[in-house]
């Protein structure tokens, strides 16, 4: 079972005829970019029907590129949303004085998230708390006595 958005991937970019940069990208950014070899304008929706991506991976990807920190890409309307009609393209007048960049990867939440996020948090305090009790144990059992007060501070 692979997971396809873990991996990295240095990929040469043209951005203009002067500035050809390397970019530390993940695996589905490379993909995106790899479109652009073939047309300089994509649609999100023609982004997606090219590369089968899931449409939360791909929005991750594609916002992390077109966001305004990172700038590799251009998106009209520049808005935070994505919609299957917006554009993009990749930015000409790209600039960074570092010849090999990495590119982070957005940490968009989902609404599903967060109800994972409660079961995980859960899941976890229970883990703790076995913890926590085996610790005490082990620091009663080195000292072999201990004050009420001791063991609750």
């Amino acid at each position: 079972n692979f997971q396809m958005d873990k991996g990295k991937a240095d990929v040469s970019v043209q951005f203009n005829a002067k500035v050809k940069k390397i970019l530390v990208v993940s695996t589905y950014q490379m993909l995106v970019l790899l479109l652009f070899n073939n047309k300089t304008t994509w649609t999100f929706k023609e982004m997606q029907d090219a590369t089968s991506i899931p449409k939360e991976d791909l929005q991750v990807a594609a916002l992390s590129m077109a966001h305004p920190k990172v700038k590799i890409m251009r998106k009209a309307p520049n808005t935070k949303d994505i919609q299957d009609s917006h554009k993009f393209q990749i930015n000409p007048k790209y600039t960074n004085p570092r010849a090999k960049i990495p590119i982070p990867t957005l940490n968009i939440k989902s609404k599903n998230s967060s109800e994972q996020d409660d079961k995980n948090m859960e899941a976890i305090y229970r883990l703790r708390r076995h913890q926590m009790d085996a610790a005490i144990v082990r620091i009663m059992k080195a000292r072999k006595t201990m004050k009420y007060q001791e063991l609750v501070a």
